[in-house]
Protein backbone atom coordinates (compact mmCIF):
# COMPACT_ATOMS: atom_id res chain seq x y z
CA UNK A 1 0.00 0.00 0.00
CA UNK A 2 2.71 2.25 0.86
CA UNK A 3 4.34 1.49 -2.80
CA UNK A 4 1.35 2.61 -4.00
CA UNK A 5 0.89 6.08 -2.69
CA UNK A 6 4.46 6.74 -3.29
CA UNK A 7 3.78 5.87 -7.11
CA UNK A 8 0.32 8.07 -6.99
CA UNK A 9 2.35 10.85 -5.31
CA UNK A 10 5.08 10.89 -7.65
CA UNK A 11 2.29 10.63 -11.06
CA UNK A 12 0.60 13.70 -9.62
CA UNK A 13 3.96 15.64 -8.95
CA UNK A 14 4.74 15.03 -12.52
CA UNK A 15 1.56 16.23 -14.14
CA UNK A 16 1.69 19.41 -11.66
CA UNK A 17 5.17 20.03 -12.63
CA UNK A 18 4.22 19.57 -16.02
CA UNK A 19 1.15 21.95 -15.93
CA UNK A 20 4.58 24.67 -14.32
CA UNK A 21 6.76 24.18 -17.28
CA UNK A 22 4.13 24.12 -20.49
CA UNK A 23 0.64 26.76 -20.30
CA UNK A 24 -1.11 26.69 -23.52
CA UNK A 25 -3.45 29.53 -24.21
CA UNK A 26 -6.17 30.55 -27.68
CA UNK A 27 -5.59 33.21 -29.78
CA UNK A 28 -9.34 33.96 -30.16
CA UNK A 29 -9.30 37.53 -31.63
CA UNK A 30 -7.19 39.93 -32.62
CA UNK A 31 -4.23 41.08 -30.38
CA UNK A 32 -4.76 38.03 -28.91
CA UNK A 33 -6.46 36.47 -25.65
CA UNK A 34 -6.42 40.30 -24.34
CA UNK A 35 -6.32 41.77 -27.50
CA UNK A 36 -2.53 43.71 -26.13
CA UNK A 37 -0.39 41.45 -28.87
CA UNK A 38 0.63 39.36 -25.92
CA UNK A 39 0.31 35.62 -24.97
CA UNK A 40 0.48 33.99 -21.82
CA UNK A 41 1.83 30.55 -23.35
CA UNK A 42 4.69 28.64 -21.13
CA UNK A 43 7.07 25.71 -22.77
CA UNK A 44 8.34 27.53 -25.60
CA UNK A 45 11.75 27.40 -26.75
CA UNK A 46 14.24 29.99 -25.73
CA UNK A 47 17.24 29.34 -28.18
CA UNK A 48 16.98 29.31 -31.54
CA UNK A 49 17.59 26.03 -33.32
CA UNK A 50 19.53 25.26 -35.87
CA UNK A 51 17.92 26.20 -39.18
CA UNK A 52 15.20 27.48 -37.33
CA UNK A 53 11.57 25.86 -35.46
CA UNK A 54 10.19 23.14 -37.98
CA UNK A 55 7.55 24.42 -40.67
CA UNK A 56 4.25 22.26 -39.34
CA UNK A 57 2.34 22.78 -42.08
CA UNK A 58 1.84 25.15 -45.07
CA UNK A 59 -1.70 26.14 -47.09
CA UNK A 60 -1.89 28.01 -50.36
CA UNK A 61 -3.66 31.47 -49.48
CA UNK A 62 -5.39 34.26 -51.55
CA UNK A 63 -3.30 37.59 -51.11
CA UNK A 64 -4.29 39.49 -48.48
CA UNK A 65 -3.68 40.55 -45.43
CA UNK A 66 -5.99 38.79 -42.83
CA UNK A 67 -4.27 36.61 -39.90
CA UNK A 68 -6.04 33.91 -38.69
CA UNK A 69 -7.37 33.21 -34.94
CA UNK A 70 -6.73 29.66 -33.12
CA UNK A 71 -9.67 28.32 -30.80
CA UNK A 72 -8.90 24.58 -29.48
CA UNK A 73 -8.11 22.51 -32.54
CA UNK A 74 -9.23 24.94 -34.99
CA UNK A 75 -7.63 27.16 -36.99
CA UNK A 76 -10.02 30.27 -38.51
CA UNK A 77 -8.83 32.87 -41.33
CA UNK A 78 -10.84 35.03 -43.80
CA UNK A 79 -9.78 34.60 -47.29
CA UNK A 80 -10.94 36.59 -50.61
CA UNK A 81 -11.42 35.61 -53.95
CA UNK A 82 -10.43 38.99 -55.57
CA UNK A 83 -13.61 40.61 -56.58
CA UNK A 84 -16.00 38.50 -56.44
CA UNK A 85 -16.10 37.22 -52.41
CA UNK A 86 -14.99 36.78 -49.47
CA UNK A 87 -14.44 33.13 -47.54
CA UNK A 88 -13.94 32.36 -44.25
CA UNK A 89 -11.97 29.16 -43.67
CA UNK A 90 -11.52 26.26 -40.90
CA UNK A 91 -8.60 24.60 -40.63
CA UNK A 92 -7.86 21.85 -38.70
CA UNK A 93 -4.57 22.69 -35.99
CA UNK A 94 -2.12 19.61 -36.33
CA UNK A 95 -2.31 19.29 -40.19
CA UNK A 96 -3.68 22.52 -41.82
CA UNK A 97 -6.03 20.49 -43.63
CA UNK A 98 -8.98 22.63 -44.82
CA UNK A 99 -12.10 21.15 -42.76
CA UNK A 100 -14.91 23.79 -43.95
CA UNK A 101 -15.71 27.26 -45.52
CA UNK A 102 -17.99 29.43 -46.09
CA UNK A 103 -18.37 32.07 -48.91
CA UNK A 104 -20.28 34.87 -49.41
CA UNK A 105 -20.62 37.30 -52.31
CA UNK A 106 -18.89 40.85 -51.89
CA UNK A 107 -18.16 42.30 -55.52
CA UNK A 108 -15.55 44.97 -56.12
CA UNK A 109 -12.35 45.38 -56.19
CA UNK A 110 -9.91 47.06 -53.77
CA UNK A 111 -6.50 48.67 -53.60
CA UNK A 112 -3.79 45.76 -52.21
CA UNK A 113 -6.61 43.41 -52.98
CA UNK A 114 -7.11 40.71 -50.36
CA UNK A 115 -8.53 39.88 -47.08
CA UNK A 116 -7.95 42.39 -44.27
CA UNK A 117 -9.06 41.58 -40.57
CA UNK A 118 -9.45 38.36 -37.94
CA UNK A 119 -12.33 36.77 -37.07
CA UNK A 120 -13.34 36.84 -33.27
CA UNK A 121 -14.63 33.49 -31.48
CA UNK A 122 -16.81 34.32 -28.30
CA UNK A 123 -18.35 30.98 -27.44
CA UNK A 124 -20.15 28.79 -29.41
CA UNK A 125 -19.84 31.80 -32.28
CA UNK A 126 -17.48 32.86 -34.43
CA UNK A 127 -17.65 36.61 -36.00
CA UNK A 128 -16.13 38.23 -39.41
CA UNK A 129 -15.95 41.27 -41.29
CA UNK A 130 -15.65 41.07 -44.98
CA UNK A 131 -13.80 43.78 -46.35
CA UNK A 132 -17.03 45.17 -47.86
CA UNK A 133 -18.40 45.61 -44.67
CA UNK A 134 -20.34 42.71 -44.48
CA UNK A 135 -20.40 41.23 -40.70
CA UNK A 136 -21.70 37.40 -40.14
CA UNK A 137 -22.17 35.60 -37.33
CA UNK A 138 -21.25 31.75 -37.77
CA UNK A 139 -22.54 28.62 -35.32
CA UNK A 140 -19.16 26.82 -35.08
CA UNK A 141 -20.45 23.29 -34.62
CA UNK A 142 -22.88 24.01 -37.82
CA UNK A 143 -20.79 25.87 -39.73
CA UNK A 144 -23.69 27.76 -40.90
CA UNK A 145 -24.49 31.49 -40.52
CA UNK A 146 -26.83 32.75 -37.37
CA UNK A 147 -27.30 36.20 -38.72
CA UNK A 148 -25.49 39.41 -40.97
CA UNK A 149 -25.57 42.03 -42.03
CA UNK A 150 -23.87 45.43 -43.79
CA UNK A 151 -22.34 47.44 -40.84
CA UNK A 152 -22.14 50.16 -43.65
CA UNK A 153 -25.05 50.09 -45.67
CA UNK A 154 -27.29 50.00 -41.94
CA UNK A 155 -25.50 53.01 -40.48
CA UNK A 156 -24.82 55.20 -43.54
CA UNK A 157 -21.04 54.32 -43.18
CA UNK A 158 -18.78 54.44 -46.53
CA UNK A 159 -16.38 52.17 -47.23
CA UNK A 160 -12.69 53.41 -46.85
CA UNK A 161 -10.12 53.71 -49.67
CA UNK A 162 -8.42 50.71 -48.68
CA UNK A 163 -11.76 48.17 -47.91
CA UNK A 164 -13.07 47.27 -43.85
CA UNK A 165 -9.87 46.29 -41.86
CA UNK A 166 -11.77 46.03 -38.35
CA UNK A 167 -11.74 42.98 -36.44
CA UNK A 168 -15.25 42.50 -33.73
CA UNK A 169 -14.86 42.99 -30.19
CA UNK A 170 -17.12 40.73 -27.76
CA UNK A 171 -18.45 42.14 -24.52
CA UNK A 172 -20.82 40.65 -22.33
CA UNK A 173 -23.55 39.62 -24.30
CA UNK A 174 -22.88 41.79 -27.19
CA UNK A 175 -20.07 42.54 -30.34
CA UNK A 176 -18.73 45.41 -31.48
CA UNK A 177 -18.24 46.86 -34.66
CA UNK A 178 -17.18 50.46 -35.90
CA UNK A 179 -19.58 51.26 -39.02
CA UNK A 180 -18.14 55.00 -38.60
CA UNK A 181 -21.45 56.48 -40.28
CA UNK A 182 -23.62 59.00 -40.05
CA UNK A 183 -26.13 56.77 -38.14
CA UNK A 184 -23.75 55.61 -35.32
CA UNK A 185 -19.73 55.34 -34.99
CA UNK A 186 -19.66 52.24 -32.80
CA UNK A 187 -22.74 50.01 -32.10
CA UNK A 188 -22.60 47.27 -30.35
CA UNK A 189 -25.33 43.80 -31.31
CA UNK A 190 -26.85 40.90 -29.62
CA UNK A 191 -24.50 38.37 -29.81
CA UNK A 192 -26.94 35.22 -30.69
CA UNK A 193 -29.92 37.55 -32.56
CA UNK A 194 -28.07 40.45 -34.37
CA UNK A 195 -30.22 43.18 -33.32
CA UNK A 196 -29.07 46.25 -32.13
CA UNK A 197 -28.18 46.88 -28.18
CA UNK A 198 -26.83 50.42 -28.55
CA UNK A 199 -24.86 52.64 -31.05
CA UNK A 200 -22.43 55.65 -30.08
CA UNK A 201 -23.09 58.93 -31.82
CA UNK A 202 -21.52 59.68 -35.29
CA UNK A 203 -18.05 60.55 -35.33
CA UNK A 204 -17.42 63.88 -36.14
CA UNK A 205 -14.76 63.19 -38.90
CA UNK A 206 -16.52 60.83 -41.33
CA UNK A 207 -14.70 61.91 -44.74
CA UNK A 208 -12.00 59.36 -44.45
CA UNK A 209 -11.83 56.18 -43.25
CA UNK A 210 -10.42 54.61 -40.31
CA UNK A 211 -9.20 51.15 -40.62
CA UNK A 212 -8.73 50.78 -36.17
CA UNK A 213 -10.69 48.11 -34.39
CA UNK A 214 -12.58 48.81 -31.49
CA UNK A 215 -10.44 48.11 -28.20
CA UNK A 216 -11.91 47.47 -24.79
CA UNK A 217 -10.21 48.88 -21.51
CA UNK A 218 -11.38 50.13 -18.09
CA UNK A 219 -10.55 53.25 -16.97
CA UNK A 220 -11.87 55.15 -13.67
CA UNK A 221 -13.53 51.96 -12.97
CA UNK A 222 -15.95 52.13 -16.14
CA UNK A 223 -15.71 49.93 -18.93
CA UNK A 224 -15.25 51.56 -22.01
CA UNK A 225 -14.60 50.79 -25.56
CA UNK A 226 -11.72 52.68 -27.52
CA UNK A 227 -12.16 53.95 -30.93
CA UNK A 228 -10.03 56.06 -33.51
CA UNK A 229 -10.64 57.90 -36.32
CA UNK A 230 -8.38 60.18 -38.39
CA UNK A 231 -9.36 63.28 -36.56
CA UNK A 232 -10.50 61.52 -33.23
CA UNK A 233 -9.63 59.17 -30.71
CA UNK A 234 -12.51 58.37 -28.17
CA UNK A 235 -13.97 56.21 -25.45
CA UNK A 236 -17.65 55.35 -25.29
CA UNK A 237 -19.22 53.51 -22.31
CA UNK A 238 -19.04 49.70 -23.12
CA UNK A 239 -22.81 49.35 -22.06
CA UNK A 240 -24.49 52.02 -23.22
CA UNK A 241 -22.65 53.73 -26.24
CA UNK A 242 -22.29 56.90 -24.15
CA UNK A 243 -19.57 59.12 -25.26
CA UNK A 244 -17.42 59.66 -22.38
CA UNK A 245 -14.47 61.33 -23.45
CA UNK A 246 -12.67 62.59 -26.99
CA UNK A 247 -9.23 63.67 -27.66
CA UNK A 248 -8.62 66.05 -31.17
CA UNK A 249 -5.14 66.82 -31.09
CA UNK A 250 -3.81 64.29 -32.77
CA UNK A 251 -4.45 63.59 -36.44
CA UNK A 252 -3.69 60.45 -38.84
CA UNK A 253 -5.02 60.56 -42.75
CA UNK A 254 -5.35 56.74 -42.55
CA UNK A 255 -5.11 55.33 -39.39
CA UNK A 256 -4.40 51.82 -38.86
CA UNK A 257 -2.94 50.98 -35.26
CA UNK A 258 -5.58 50.91 -32.55
CA UNK A 259 -5.14 52.71 -29.53
CA UNK A 260 -3.62 50.88 -26.47
CA UNK A 261 -4.29 51.59 -23.06
CA UNK A 262 -1.18 50.92 -21.27
CA UNK A 263 -2.03 51.12 -17.81
CA UNK A 264 -3.72 53.85 -15.09
CA UNK A 265 -5.69 55.38 -17.80
CA UNK A 266 -2.85 56.32 -19.97
CA UNK A 267 -3.75 55.67 -23.99
CA UNK A 268 -1.10 55.44 -26.43
CA UNK A 269 -2.20 56.75 -29.97
CA UNK A 270 -0.10 56.29 -32.93
CA UNK A 271 -0.17 56.05 -36.58
CA UNK A 272 1.81 56.25 -40.06
CA UNK A 273 1.85 59.55 -42.73
CA UNK A 274 3.99 61.61 -40.36
CA UNK A 275 1.54 61.38 -37.60
CA UNK A 276 3.93 60.96 -34.84
CA UNK A 277 2.50 59.42 -30.95
CA UNK A 278 0.93 60.76 -28.76
CA UNK A 279 0.40 59.48 -24.92
CA UNK A 280 -2.68 60.59 -22.99
CA UNK A 281 -4.13 60.69 -19.75
CA UNK A 282 -7.81 59.62 -19.22
CA UNK A 283 -9.20 60.56 -15.77
CA UNK A 284 -12.57 60.20 -13.82
CA UNK A 285 -13.64 63.72 -11.68
CA UNK A 286 -16.62 62.44 -10.52
CA UNK A 287 -19.32 61.13 -12.83
CA UNK A 288 -17.47 63.11 -16.04
CA UNK A 289 -13.97 62.16 -17.78
CA UNK A 290 -10.84 64.29 -18.71
CA UNK A 291 -8.09 63.55 -21.32
CA UNK A 292 -5.08 65.40 -21.57
CA UNK A 293 -1.95 64.82 -23.50
CA UNK A 294 0.56 63.74 -21.15
CA UNK A 295 3.87 63.66 -24.49
CA UNK A 296 4.11 63.60 -28.24
CA UNK A 297 6.88 62.35 -29.94
CA UNK A 298 6.62 63.22 -34.37
CA UNK A 299 9.72 61.14 -34.55
CA UNK A 300 7.81 57.99 -33.92
CA UNK A 301 5.43 56.81 -36.79
CA UNK A 302 4.01 53.57 -35.94
CA UNK A 303 2.00 53.18 -39.43
CA UNK A 304 0.40 49.37 -39.06
CA UNK A 305 0.87 47.17 -36.09
CA UNK A 306 0.34 47.26 -31.97
CA UNK A 307 2.94 48.31 -29.62
CA UNK A 308 3.46 45.81 -26.84
CA UNK A 309 4.29 47.30 -23.06
CA UNK A 310 6.82 45.54 -21.51
CA UNK A 311 8.74 45.70 -18.36
CA UNK A 312 7.75 49.80 -17.73
CA UNK A 313 8.76 50.16 -22.26
CA UNK A 314 6.74 50.49 -25.04
CA UNK A 315 8.42 47.87 -27.72
CA UNK A 316 7.20 49.43 -31.42
CA UNK A 317 7.47 49.73 -34.99
CA UNK A 318 8.60 52.43 -35.79
CA UNK A 319 8.21 52.36 -39.77
CA UNK A 320 6.34 54.32 -41.88
CA UNK A 321 5.60 55.65 -46.11
CA UNK A 322 9.10 57.78 -44.72
CA UNK A 323 9.77 56.96 -41.47
CA UNK A 324 12.77 54.16 -40.83
CA UNK A 325 12.87 53.76 -37.26
CA UNK A 326 12.51 50.23 -37.03
CA UNK A 327 11.80 48.39 -34.00
CA UNK A 328 11.94 50.58 -31.60
CA UNK A 329 12.24 50.91 -27.30
CA UNK A 330 10.62 53.83 -26.13
CA UNK A 331 10.39 54.52 -21.78
CA UNK A 332 6.97 56.13 -20.17
CA UNK A 333 7.84 59.20 -21.10
CA UNK A 334 8.33 58.74 -24.66
CA UNK A 335 11.86 58.87 -24.88
CA UNK A 336 13.29 56.78 -27.75
CA UNK A 337 15.50 54.26 -25.06
CA UNK A 338 17.18 52.68 -28.44
CA UNK A 339 16.00 51.54 -32.13
CA UNK A 340 17.27 49.50 -34.95
CA UNK A 341 16.71 51.97 -37.83
CA UNK A 342 17.14 50.42 -41.62
CA UNK A 343 19.73 47.62 -39.61
CA UNK A 344 17.01 45.25 -39.03
CA UNK A 345 13.96 47.27 -40.02
CA UNK A 346 10.96 44.88 -39.97
CA UNK A 347 9.11 47.51 -42.47
CA UNK A 348 5.72 46.53 -41.88
CA UNK A 349 6.38 43.09 -39.92
CA UNK A 350 4.23 42.73 -36.93
CA UNK A 351 5.18 41.12 -33.69
CA UNK A 352 4.17 39.47 -30.31
CA UNK A 353 5.58 38.86 -27.11
CA UNK A 354 5.24 35.85 -25.12
CA UNK A 355 7.31 34.62 -22.69
CA UNK A 356 10.11 37.05 -22.31
CA UNK A 357 10.63 36.90 -25.88
CA UNK A 358 9.08 38.87 -29.11
CA UNK A 359 9.08 36.70 -32.44
CA UNK A 360 8.49 39.45 -35.49
CA UNK A 361 8.14 39.13 -38.93
CA UNK A 362 11.23 41.43 -40.69
CA UNK A 363 9.20 42.06 -43.96
CA UNK A 364 11.84 44.67 -44.80
CA UNK A 365 14.08 40.90 -45.69
CA UNK A 366 16.55 40.75 -48.13
CA UNK A 367 16.73 39.32 -51.71
CA UNK A 368 13.06 38.44 -51.78
CA UNK A 369 13.06 36.29 -48.26
CA UNK A 370 11.35 37.20 -45.08
CA UNK A 371 12.39 36.10 -41.66
CA UNK A 372 10.79 35.52 -38.98
CA UNK A 373 12.48 36.51 -35.66
CA UNK A 374 13.22 36.12 -32.11
CA UNK A 375 14.08 39.14 -29.82
CA UNK A 376 15.07 39.57 -25.76
CA UNK A 377 13.47 42.72 -25.29
CA UNK A 378 15.51 44.72 -23.00
CA UNK A 379 15.59 48.26 -22.60
CA UNK A 380 19.60 48.09 -22.67
CA UNK A 381 19.53 47.37 -26.10
CA UNK A 382 18.69 45.31 -29.17
CA UNK A 383 19.37 41.59 -28.70
CA UNK A 384 18.18 39.12 -31.46
CA UNK A 385 18.45 35.35 -30.24
CA UNK A 386 17.66 34.02 -33.97
CA UNK A 387 16.21 34.24 -37.80
CA UNK A 388 15.08 32.16 -40.74
CA UNK A 389 13.99 32.98 -43.52
CA UNK A 390 10.21 31.57 -43.57
CA UNK A 391 8.01 33.89 -46.06
CA UNK A 392 7.97 35.94 -49.24
CA UNK A 393 8.01 39.60 -50.53
CA UNK A 394 6.21 41.58 -50.97
CA UNK A 395 3.86 42.64 -48.28
CA UNK A 396 4.13 40.33 -45.51
CA UNK A 397 2.16 42.14 -43.50
CA UNK A 398 -0.13 39.80 -41.36
CA UNK A 399 0.31 40.34 -37.51
CA UNK A 400 2.23 36.87 -36.30
CA UNK A 401 -0.49 34.91 -34.51
CA UNK A 402 0.47 32.10 -31.74
CA UNK A 403 -1.65 29.39 -29.51
CA UNK A 404 -0.77 25.76 -28.60
CA UNK A 405 3.19 26.16 -28.97
CA UNK A 406 2.53 27.39 -32.60
CA UNK A 407 3.29 30.65 -34.47
CA UNK A 408 1.27 31.33 -37.64
CA UNK A 409 2.87 33.87 -40.25
CA UNK A 410 1.69 34.57 -43.89
CA UNK A 411 2.94 36.67 -46.64
CA UNK A 412 0.75 37.02 -50.03
CA UNK A 413 0.41 33.28 -50.92
CA UNK A 414 1.13 30.88 -47.75
CA UNK A 415 0.06 30.89 -44.35
CA UNK A 416 2.51 28.97 -42.40
CA UNK A 417 2.27 26.79 -38.96
CA UNK A 418 5.50 26.71 -36.87
CA UNK A 419 6.13 24.60 -34.34
CA UNK A 420 8.02 26.72 -31.37
CA UNK A 421 7.35 24.27 -28.57
CA UNK A 422 10.48 23.62 -26.21
CA UNK A 423 11.71 20.14 -26.68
Amino acid sequence: MRRLRVAVWMATLIVALGTLTAHAEDWPQFAGMNRDAKSGETGLIEKWPDGGPETMWTVDMGVGFGAPVVYGDKVYVVDREKGKSDILRCLDLESGKEQWRYAWEAKGGLPFPGSRAQPLVEGKYLYAIGARGDFYCFNRKTHTPVWNLNILKEYGGKLPNWGCSQAPLAYGDTVIAMPNGSKAGVVAFDKETGEEVWTSPPFEDRSRGSYCSPMLATIGGVDQVLATTPAETMGVNAKTGEKLWSYKEWFCKIPITSPVHLRDGRVLITGGYEAGTDMVQVKKNGSDFSVSRVWRNENINCQMHQPILYKNHIYIMGNSNRARGGLMCLDMDGNVVWKTGRDPNFQRGGMLLVQDMLFAVDAQGDRGDVPVVLIDPSSSGYKELGRTNYLKKPKAWSPPVLSEGRLFVRDQNQLKCLDVRAE
